[in-house]
This record gives structure tokens, sequence and C-alpha cells, in this order.
């Protein structure tokens, strides 16, 4: 959740409240010959049998993720490796000599942003995410922005970090990190598929890491709109009605207003 991640709720809670007051929409989406999605972008022509295939039994929202780093996903996969690295070993940044991250294409070119000058840059760097990691033993949000490219400790890490080639890894792959330590020891890290990583249905997050990063997240709303929200979410399921969460929601607007 972003800036704009709370927009999203807020329609779906209201569009929720107009159904519930009687309001319809347009019945032919899909097939009405002037502005329908068939007419507009398929050239007239679709394919219901597709959306309505396995229908009940293919849930797509088990492909989707939450994130706990607060960068590009395909370098979640890669962070994930180097925590578990610090936690088994209580690795330190100036034990470690050098970094190679192999890569494939599409990661070389889509995570290696070179200079980092905005938050945007930063998010998009797996050489900035391992170096605030080996620093900070964190990768929220707060790592990233502002960026802390300019911090003589990040810098050091960051310059130890290589990203190299190789056309044989696809995305799905992962990268390949190997440390070079400054005893001589050489340790390999394969990072695995991203789409894999942590807060995957594969992997997902725990319940007090959701928590924690929707905290982190609501904080600049303040600590009673961030509780309301937390416990109108956490208890929707029991709820005869969504007007908790649609309160709490409009708090969220009225603090952005305020501090605005």
């Amino acid at each position: 959740m972003g800036d704009q991640g709370d927009r999203p709720l807020h329609a779906g809670g209201h569009e929720f409240q107009r159904a519930r007051a009687g309001v319809t929409g347009p019945h032919r989406i899909f097939e009405a010959p002037w502005g329908g999605i068939y007419a507009t972008y398929g050239d007239g022509h679709g394919f219901p049998e597709r959306v309505l295939g396995r229908l009940g039994e293919t849930f797509n929202v088990s492909t989707s993720y939450l994130k706990p780093y607060a960068c590009c996903r395909g370098s979640h996969s890669a962070v994930d490796a180097v925590m578990k690295l610090i936690a088994e070993r209580d690795l330190q940044p100036a034990n470690i000599r050098s970094i190679t991250v192999t890569a494939g294409e599409t990661a070389i070119n889509m995570l290696n942003v070179d200079p980092i000058e905005t938050v945007f840059d930063a998010q998009f760097s797996l050489p900035y995410a391992i170096s605030v990691a080996l620093e900070n033993r964190s990768v929220g949000l707060e790592q990233f922005d502002p960026p802390r490219i300019a911090e003589p400790r990040i810098q050091e890490i960051f310059a130890k970090i290589s990203m190299v080639l190789d056309e044989s890894i696809q995305l799905e792959d992962g990268p390949r990190l190997d440390f070079e330590l400054i005893d001589g020891e050489k340790i390999t890290l394969l990072a695995g598929n991203p789409t894999d990583a942590k807060g995957s249905e594969e992997n997902p997050m725990t319940h007090a890491e959701v928590v924690a990063k929707a905290r982190a997240l609501l904080r600049p709303y303040g600590e009673e709109t961030t509780a309301k929200l937390i416990d109108a979410v956490e208890n929707l399921d029991s709820s005869p009605s969504i007007d908790n969460l649609i309160a709490a929601l409009s708090a969220t607007t009225y603090a952005t207003k305020i501090e605005t």
C-alpha cells in the first residue's frame, strides 16, 4: 500500500453501498456494440468461455502476493536469500569482500538502476536492496524513501556488489549470488523464482508480519486511525456490515486532507 493504496478499498466500499441501495450498471459491458470491451479492444471478437472456464475451481487471488520488501518484486527472492544468510550467520558488511549477482537479461535491465537519485531508482536496484539489507537488517519503505545511497556505509557496501549477465538465466530462475568474504570463504546463494518469494501463497507472510507492515505504512495517519482500520479489517468476516471499514477509510482521507 502506497500513498494511494487505500483508494481501491474506498472504491470497492462505495460500490458495495451503491449496490445495496439498488443502483445498477450496464448489463452488456463485454458484448455491447458501442463501447463494449469486445468492440473497443477486440475488434468485435471475444472469448467469454475463457472467462467462465473452471469458474469456481481456479482462484486467481492465489497468484497475488504481499510484498514484505519495499522494492520491485523481481528482487524479493534474492533479498529473501540475503536475509536468511544474515539470520543464520549474522553476516556483517565489514566481513564481505565482494558480492557478484549473476542474472538474466530481464533482471539486469530491470534491477540494475544506477545512479540512484529517486525512490523509484532505489526500488529498481537489486544492489541497493542488498546493501540496505546487510547494513540495516531491514528492507522496508524507510530504507527507500528517501534513498540512503549517500550514506557512507551504504555506499561502501553498494560498491562491493556487481551485476553480471548470464543469458541462460530466466527471470523465473532468479539470480545467483556469490559472496566472497574477507577470510577467503565463498558462499553461493540461489535465489529462486521471485514469484515464490516471501509473501506468496507458497511462502506466506505471517499474520504478525502483515500487521506490522500495515502499521508501518499507515503510520502517517496516526496511531488511532491505524488501529481502527486494522481492527475493521481483522473483524470484517464477523461484522454485519462494512460500516466500520468505511468509517476507518474515511478517517484516512480526513487525515490526509488535514495534512495537506
